[in-house]
Parts: structure tokens; C-alpha cells; sequence
């Protein structure tokens, strides 16, 4: 079987190498800038396909529910192949409001979960408070999903690009694409700023939000979102991350509190501005008060790739040998070793475990 090459070698593009690899076929990973430099090391890593479901018939929950059932093998083996620990732990995740009607209506919409199997709990305002010190004193308590978790995305970024490395995938970094050369509805190569053709039969757009901005990729439904982030100096221990109607709070173990995030339809700005910062900093005071007058660690923001649904793009399209893997919005990082999976199924003909149809590339046109 033929080489098949990547365009983009973030947190998706990274994870599909990887698993081409591991199934013996040659990969080429084709990055314009740094491996993972963008939305995939902006990313809070929070791994909550329960938290974020909509419906039991959301595209987007039953791509996460599969991932996040890969997740303990895919980065066991990672750690082994690479060297790099990447944090993955599952200390749960807390949904929380503000008073007890919306936190009814909270527990009503996500019924649905029990019927499915999936686990959750309804805590008492003693029981929230006794889980979660420094927890604003009124809340009338919270719904605990024990089974979700979270990732250090940088790290896991690292392990991937150390594997992939020592597997080897052939990485190539400053490498733009100045267009994918399509002949006959079929692609026959690449053409990249300053270094010429590079000939390629099969080709897998992981680009980010910068996927419909390749030459010669249909792609107009995935645009930037720009998502905001700051790090709180906290107090380390082990603590369920916090979804809340404003933000997301999220401890991690050795102290830092990450809180995000905002969404913005700004283009490619990747600004950090007052506005955004103030949101984020009511969303930490306003849910646990108690980190007031903490230091600020660090601040940043990332473009994510949206899509009308905000399910991705995965699969053919009407360009014989092109993929598209992309769109993933804010669930990059839990996705990607389901993604990873399907499209390595899919590029080298075998029927993938999750019917694709709901992801089709075209569905918007």
C-alpha cells in the first residue's frame, strides 16, 4: 500500500500518523508551523463526552463516548512508545448551577444517560461542598460524573511527536501547501511553497481551523473560534473539574487551575484581550471564591475549528483519494483516538466501527 500523507500535525493529524503506523503503512506529516503549536496545546484536555452531550442522538456525544472508551489504552501505549507522561487521570467531572430549578433541569436533561448506562450521580449541597472545598457557600449542590477525566494536552502533544518520531513517521515542520493537485476528480500530489510536488495518491486534511484554507480543499463550513484561557495558582490535590453555566474550572494535580473559555467568531485573531480575561476571571471567582488574590500563571488563547452542528468532518470526499478530519470544535483532544481509528479504517478499506455517515464532509453543501 502507498504512502499517504497528512496535512497537519496537531493533535489529529498526530493520532491518524500514529495509527496508520502502527498498521505498517507509511505516513508523511506535513506541519506549516510547529507539531501541535495550535488548538491542540491550547486546549483545557478535558475529556467529558457526558458533560458536553446534548442528546443520546448527538453525532458529536457518540464520536466522544467511543473515544473516551479508547482513551486508558491509547495513552498507556503512548506512554510506553514515547517516554513522555501525559497526565490522563479520571477524577470525574461536576456539573454545576446555581440554584435548585436549574439544577432540576440539569438533572432532567441528562436522564437519558442512566437509560444508556452511563454513570452520574446527584449530590446534596453537604456532599458537593465536602467533594469540593472553596466552592461558593450557596450552591444546592451538583451532578457528579465519575467516569469523566482529563489529559495535559501539551504533554500528550510531546508523546505523540516522540512516538511518531521513533516509529517513524516522516514529520516535515515549515511545510505550507500551496495547493492539493487534483486531476480527473482524483488527487495525484501537493504542491508546497518552496520546495515543489510532492506526489501522493491518498491525502487527509487535518488542518484545524485552517483546513478550508488549503487550495484545492472544499471545506467552507469550518471557520476559527477563538477560545480564551488562563492558569490560577491553586492548591495541588485531586479534584473533579467543574462545568458550570459560565465557564469551566479545571484543577490539576499539581496545583494550577485552569478556566476557560470564551468563543469567538474573530477570525484568526489569536489575541488575548481584557474582555475575554474578565469572563474568564468572573467565572473563577464567581464559582470558587476562594481563589481570589491567587497568581495568575499564564494566559493564552487557541482557534478551534467550528462547524455549523459542531459535529466534525470526517470521512471521503468527492475528490477521489481526500479526507477531510477535521471541525472538531473544543473536543479535539478527546476525539482524536477514535478519529484516529475510524479514518485508518476508512483510507484503507475496511468498514469503520462508527457509522460515518453523521460526519459526511459534504453535508453541508
Amino acid at each position: 500500500m502507498s504512502e499517504i500523507v497528512i496535512l497537519g500535525a496537531g493533535i489529529i493529524g498526530s493520532a491518524i500518523a500514529r495509527e496508520l503506523l502502527r498498521r505498517r503503512i507509511p505516513v508523511t506529516l506535513l506541519e506549516k508551523a510547529v507539531p501541535g503549536a495550535e488548538s491542540s496545546s491550547a486546549a483545557a484536555g478535558m475529556l467529558a463526552p457526558q458533560l458536553e452531550a446534548h442528546s443520546p442522538s448527538d453525532p458529536a456525544t457518540a464520536l466522544g463516548l467511543y473515544s473516551r472508551s479508547l482513551y486508558r489504552a491509547f495513552t498507556t501505549e503512548l506512554e510506553a512508545e514515547s517516554g513522555v507522561h501525559v497526565a490522563h487521570h479520571v477524577d470525574g467531572g461536576l456539573a454545576l448551577a446555581t440554584g435548585e430549578a436549574e439544577l432540576e433541569q440539569k438533572a432532567q436533561a441528562f436522564a437519558w444517560q442512566h437509560e444508556q448506562g452511563l454513570r452520574w450521580e446527584r449530590l446534596s449541597a453537604d456532599q458537593l461542598h465536602e467533594r469540593v472545598p472553596g466552592l461558593r457557600p450557596d450552591l444546592p449542590g451538583g451532578l457528579y460524573f465519575p467516569d469523566e477525566g482529563q489529559i495535559e494536552p501539551r504533554a500528550l502533544m510531546r508523546a505523540l511527536s516522540v512516538a511518531n518520531q521513533r516509529a517513524g513517521v516522516r514529520i516535515k515542520s515549515g511545510q505550507a501547501v500551496k495547493e492539493v493537485v487534483i486531476e480527473s476528480g482524483k488527487v495525484v500530489g501537493l504542491e508546497l511553497e518552496g520546495s515543489g510536488r510532492l506526489s501522493a495518491d491518498r491525502v487527509i486534511v487535518a488542518a484545524g481551523a485552517w483546513s478550508g484554507q488549503v487550495p484545492g480543499v472544499k471545506a467552507p463550513s469550518i471557520e476559527p473560534v477563538r477560545g480564551q484561557m488562563l492558569a490560577i495558582s491553586g492548591d495541588p490535590g485531586v479534584l473533579p473539574f467543574l462545568h458550570t453555566p459560565s465557564g469551566y474550572v479545571v484543577p490539576r494535580r499539581d496545583g494550577r487551575v485552569l478556566v476557560g473559555s470564551t468563543a469567538e467568531r474573530v477570525g484568526y485573531d489569536k489575541q488575548v484581550t481584557t474582555t475575554g480575561l474578565k469572563k474568564l476571571l468572573d467565572t473563577a471567582l464567581s464559582w470558587m471564591p476562594i481563589l481570589a488574590d491567587r497568581p495568575v500563571l499564564e494566559t493564552w488563547a487557541g482557534l478551534r475549528p467550528g462547524t455549523p452542528d459542531g459535529a466534525p468532518l470526517l470521512g471521503a470526499t468527492e475528490v477521489e483519494g481526500l479526507y477531510l478530519a477535521s471541525g472538531h470544535f473544543r473536543n479535539g483532544i478527546l476525539q482524536a483516538p477514535a478519529t484516529a481509528v475510524l479514518l485508518a479504517d476508512l483510507v484503507t478499506g475496511r468498514t469503520p466501527s462508527l457509522d460515518l455517515r453523521p460526519y459526511r464532509p459534504n453535508r453541508f453543501h
